[in-house]
């Protein structure tokens, strides 16, 4: 686990700093993408603004969590995960050494990249910092758009091939941990979405699974793409509380005192619907709570046992 005051206290100040590109990996023969990292020759200012996005993103930390299927990085906060649980080996692996062959030195190795990385050494050890990059770093976007300044009290051309870092980081490797402040970034750079629709077609092929419905095809229907349904099922699958009998008779006993809208036959098969895969989702994550004081039911995004 990441010590937060050592983390704090490493001094990026002082490091030596490297930019790094990844275009979008093709996958090899197990799945996993192929990344390749190219680096890219930069100045003092840009070193600059890159220690201090990472400062920004760094000293805004607060607390740091355990990261789960369905936890959120909220203000203040981080969520760590260790690295070997990641693709983030595949990347850093890239990073080890600034080699001629690998630098890049036309603007077509930066065009459409998926991310970049900035590499901070101090002393032989090396923190990254990684950016997912947006639409504005793609060809198509540079072919459509001339770019411009506003200096002086005049808007002048400026020059081509201009690009704009972001002023934070969506996510930090240190050593065996990795550190997540933008959920979003470090899913699509590390392809978590692909490991969550991956975990739901093997959710959805499981028998202790399928056997609790009468059909599962508006279940399929409902998650589709969507990637917050994608972790969901993720944390359904892992949690597995649909292969435990007790869990399942309580269900059916007590959907309606905890405000559930869940149908079932005659077999106690669930018969889900449009209407209703919302609240079956919330009852195999087991997130309806009932307060012992007020008696109140609430819906909750997320829990941790107490």
């Amino acid at each position: 686990m990441i010590d937060l005051e050592d983390f704090k206290n490493w001094d990026l100040e002082n490091s030596a700093v490297t930019l790094w590109f990844f275009k979008r990996p093709a996958k090899d023969a197990q799945g996993l993408p192929k990344f390749r990292g190219n680096w890219l020759d930069i100045d003092d200012d840009v070193e600059r603004v890159l220690k201090d996005a990472a400062i920004l993103t760094r000293d805004r930390i607060d607390e740091v969590n355990a990261y789960g299927l369905l936890a959120q990085a909220q203000e203040g906060s981080v969520l760590e995960i260790s690295a070997d649980e990641t693709n983030i080996g595949l990347l850093t692996t890239q990073m080890a050494a600034e080699l001629a062959t690998k630098q890049i030195t036309d603007v077509k190795g930066v065009l459409n990249s998926l991310a970049y990385a900035a590499k901070f050494v101090v002393g032989g050890q090396a923190i990254f910092a990684f950016k997912r990059l947006d639409s504005s770093w793609s060809t198509k976007k540079s072919k459509k758009l001339i770019p411009a300044a506003f200096v002086d009290d005049t808007l002048t051309l400026a020059p081509e091939n201009t690009f704009q870092l972001e002023k934070n980081f969506d996510f930090f490797a240190i050593q065996d941990d990795v550190l997540v402040c933008q959920k979003p970034g470090f899913e699509t750079v590390l392809f978590y979405k692909a490991a969550h629709t991956e975990d739901f077609g093997l959710l959805v092929g499981e028998p202790d699974f399928t056997n609790i419905f009468d059909d599962v095809a508006p279940l399929v229907n409902f998650v589709g793409e969507n990637k917050l349904n994608l972790r969901r099922a993720s944390a359904i699958r892992q949690k597995r509380h649909y292969a435990d009998q007790q869990f399942m008779d309580n269900l059916r006993a007590r959907h309606i005192e905890f405000r559930l809208t869940i149908n079932f036959d005659g077999n106690g098969k669930i018969i889900p619907c449009e209407a209703t895969c919302r609240d079956i989702f919330s009852a195999l994550l087991d997130h309806r709570l009932k307060s012992g004081f007020s008696n109140n039911i609430y819906a909750v995004p997320d829990v941790s046992p107490a």
